[in-house]
């Protein structure tokens, strides 16, 4: 059977592939130069140069086990459609800049051991099931249905793990609910769903308010709606809550004991029926927000990255740069700053009102929705990183250096208020799993060395940059994007410092504004000096530093300074 194509021949990319010069007809894997492949899909593997065995899998592609080694020392295992693919075909043009791991391969007559070169074509996912959806390659039996009834959007998958891996459901609640009495009435994200059928959906919207005692409110952002408006749903029973969410009732009961009010999957949920006004008593929900519905820093920092669903907080605002966040391979934030961030959003009247409960709800709401923003403006190429660094072990650290510490009754309140916030969503995250959170010391340590962009106010972390491929910050509440060069903005009156290195010896002496205090001031415009004096700039190294003050005339001062150093 011949179907339509989804990419124009001529639109393709221009795919010239390398002929192996010892074997005519056969071609290099571009993934793996020590594998062969021939267009009519024979494969070689450079060790034995004997043609490989061909196995269908369960999925029912056909794999080819090859004797070279993965960096696991695993035989390597290729499906035969990506090799030839890859090899022989090229991308339309409207995915040029996609990553091929980002991208998956189209059996046009639907035949999944049909591998002639005229029958495949690259895609994304959501490409090849609306191919296979609209000519009728899925069998009705294993096909799910999702449909947004306030969109009017409907998604067909061709199996609840699918399914259930897309909105990230607990696949065994999917199912149950999927086999009863519920189909069609279970919701995650706006959608409803059922088992495949040819019928309509026949949808009231009013049926799925009609609930009691348990209010569930979902905010309108979700569906890049009015941020300020909200939809109730009213339940009678914790099954029809749990039901409504898609989560297991333990995890429901659990959180509910941690938090009450808490937020699950963008709902906010409280045990006892609450009014819009009750709800909006709490300062936290009256914060200010930008183009994005998080507290304001927090979005003209992310307005950098996206474009935000509402107007910015300040018409006039012009974005400082416009920042490509698959140049990343992670996006590291530190939860302080979150939290700092949504602090100083709320009405400056209302702030000693403020409790750690609505913050940790608050937050967790913005690292959801944070996480799934990243995953799908950058189609899962960059990972977000949030962590902790409980700073406990700073002085230890820098011999030397003075840490702050709060002194009036406001700067008190802050840290009593940021520690329990921090303290009560490390637990809830641990036991409800629906966040991952690193917690460090002072020092930043990542899996591996990798490209990072980081939101941080705390200059101490950007002292780690050496542990990773490269680091570049991103300010709250300006959205500039910061290279090491201009770091030195992060000391203590830092604006005025663009000769001093940023680096954790001279951070001792002029100090930041968060957790270590700048030496006395004579010393630091000592160290001003001798540094105007030799022209140091942010890529002096610390022998040049430490020679240059050698030279300082006072000898006390020399001798101090150098102790520090």
């Amino acid at each position: 059977m011949k179907l339509s194509r989804i990419n124009d021949p001529s639109d393709l990319e221009i795919v010239t592939p390398v002929e192996v010069p010892d074997h005519p007809g056969y071609y290099y894997f571009p993934d793996d130069n020590r594998v062969m492949v021939s267009r009519d899909g024979r494969v070689l593997d450079q060790i034995t140069k004997l043609p490989r065995n061909l196995k269908n899998s369960y999925q029912g592609y056909i794999n080819v086990k090859l004797s070279v080694y993965d960096q696991n020392s695993q035989n390597a295992n290729y499906q035969l459609h990506r090799i030839l693919a890859r090899t022989f075909i090229g991308r339309p043009s409207r995915h040029v800049n996609k990553d091929f791991s980002s991208l998956t391969v189209n059996h046009i007559d639907g035949d999944k051991l049909n591998n002639s070169l005229d029958n495949l074509e690259w895609c994304t996912n959501a490409e090849n099931i609306e191919h296979a959806s609209i000519n009728g390659l899925f069998s009705r039996s294993n096909k799910i249905e999702a449909y947004n009834p306030l969109l009017g959007d409907k998604k067909i998958f061709n199996s609840i793990g699918l399914c259930s891996k897309y909105f990230d459901l607990d696949k065994s609640v999917l199912r149950r609910h999927l086999s009863g009495k519920d189909s069609g009435k279970v919701k995650k994200n706006g959608y409803i769903f059922r088992l495949a059928s040819s019928t309509d959906w026949n949808v009231s919207l009013e049926e799925y308010k009609e609930y009691r005692d348990f209010l569930v409110m979902k905010l309108e952002y979700r569906c890049l709606k009015l941020f300020e408006q909200f939809d109730y749903y009213v339940f009678n029973n914790l099954e029809a809550v749990y039901k409504f969410l898609c989560i297991s009732k333990k995890s429901l009961r659990q959180r509910l004991k941690i938090s009450n009010p808490c937020f699950i999957n963008g709902y906010l949920i409280t045990k006892t029926l609450r009014k819009e006004d009750d709800m909006s008593s709490s300062p936290v929900y009256d914060r200010a927000t930008s183009a994005f519905p998080f507290s304001v820093g927090t979005s003209l920092s992310l307005e950098s990255l996206f474009i935000g669903p509402n107007a910015s907080i300040d018409p006039d605002r012009q974005i400082p740069q416009q920042v490509n966040i698959t140049d990343y391979n992670e996006l590291w934030i530190n939860v302080g700053t979150l939290f700092r961030n949504l602090y100083t959003a709320i009405p400056r009247d209302r702030v000693q009102d403020t409790v750690s409960r609505d913050c940790v709800d608050a937050l967790v709401d913005e690292m959801t929705q944070i996480r799934e923003l990243v995953n799908e403006q950058s189609q899962g190429k960059t990972r977000v990183i949030y962590y902790i660094c409980s700073y406990k072990g700073l002085e230890k650290e820098f011999k030397g250096a003075t840490r702050r510490i709060p002194n009036t009754d406001k700067q008190k309140f802050y840290q009593n208020l940021l520690d329990e916030t921090l303290n009560k969503l490390v637990r809830r995250v641990k036991e409800t799993r629906e966040l991952d959170i690193k917690e460090f010391d002072v020092n930043i340590f990542p899996d591996e060395r990798v490209k990072a962009l980081v939101i941080t106010h705390y200059a101490v972390d950007l002292l780690s940059a050496k542990r990773f491929r490269s680091m570049d910050l991103l300010e709250s509440h300006t959205g500039v994007l910061k290279k090491f060069n201009t770091w030195y903005t992060k000391y203590f009156s830092g604006k005025e410092l663009m000769m001093i290195p940023f680096n954790e010896h001279l951070i001792k002496f002029f100090g930041d504004n968060d957790l270590i205090v700048p030496f006395h001031f004579k010393v630091r415009r000592v160290i001003q000096e001798v540094a105007e004096r030799n022209k140091w700039n942010y890529a002096t190294s610390m022998s040049k530093v430490r020679s240059d003050i050698g030279t300082i005339k006072d000898h006390f001062a020399r001798n101090e300074i150098l102790k520090m150093l």
